[in-house]
């Protein structure tokens, strides 16, 4: 789209395995009017330095599923609502100091 280039490739290092593998990736001009679209959408937050409004790809709603439990129990003072945070222990910190 950009370069013209007939080919591209995607290279994929696996560290651990001191291997990798490459991909090539030829253009697909029928995706080039919806990239140019997206593009003219984005690029004015870059001009200002602001983020895009988020959308509903961008949330997740985690809820806790019925009888699902969590793997061992938590410790003491730690969850919601449990134990100090360590604000909490700053401040009380800098209110002995006074």
């Amino acid at each position: 789209m950009v370069s013209g280039a007939e080919q591209a490739e995607l290279f994929v290092y696996d560290e651990d395995l001191g291997k990798g593998i490459a991909l090539p990736i030829h253009p697909d001009p029928e995706s080039h009017e919806a990239i140019r679209a997206a593009w003219d959408r984005f690029m004015p937050h870059i001009e200002a330095d602001t983020p895009p409004e988020l959308t509903e790809r961008d949330r997740l709603l985690r809820t806790i599923l019925p009888g699902l439990r969590l793997p061992r129990p938590l410790p003491d003072g730690v969850g919601p609502g449990r134990g100090k945070s360590a604000a909490d222990e700053a401040r009380a910190a800098l209110l002995k100091l006074g």
